[in-house]
């Protein structure tokens, strides 16, 4: 069988940079689809991971895509990431661990007879998704105390978002 995603190698981030984005992280308790967890959005710095990331985005999807936007979750003991797809415009996502005490599989789904297949981000092997279409999870309860995570969203079509985002890389 296929996997329902690709791994794509990523520049590690340097843990000052990492230790600045989790300062940065605001609490955004239950928004629909996430337990027990904070973020940022665009945090500084994270546009060259973005950039970065983009060349062998490209190479696993096969044809151009385009960058649009970063995040970072920090997930604490019992987060759940309930299942969904990324909203329109975030056609593609590539998921990085940069910290977590104990490993906690990205669940994707096989989009057939509900069988889905795990995948391990990790501090330089992204997770490469058609997040916008096909659903997405982690299910299980995170068991650990902390895990931080970057997603790194790419678009079919040049973003409008992209570009009124303007922070230095």
């Amino acid at each position: 069988m296929t996997e329902p995603f690709h791994r794509i190698g990523v520049s590690a981030v340097p843990s000052e940079l990492h230790s600045q984005w989790v300062d940065a992280a605001e609490p955004n308790g239950q928004n629909g689809y996430t337990l027990h967890t904070t973020g940022v959005y665009n945090p500084p710095g994270s546009r060259a991971w973005l950039l970065g990331a983009l060349p062998a985005a490209c190479r696993a999807v096969g044809r151009t895509v385009y960058p649009v936007s970063t995040y970072l979750r920090i997930y604490a003991t019992g987060a759940v990431l309930r299942e969904h797809t990324d909203r329109s415009g975030l056609d593609w996502a590539v998921s990085i661990t940069l910290e977590s005490d104990v490993p906690w599989p990205l669940e994707v789904s096989c989009g057939c007879c509900d069988k889905w297949r795990e995948a391990l981000p990790g501090p330089t092997t992204g997770i490469l998704v058609n997040s916008g279409k096909v659903p997405h999870r982690r299910s299980s309860p995170y068991p650990g105390e902390r895990n931080v995570t970057l997603v790194m969203f790419y678009a079919d079509e040049p973003s409008e978002e992209f570009l009124r985002w303007t922070p230095s890389p």
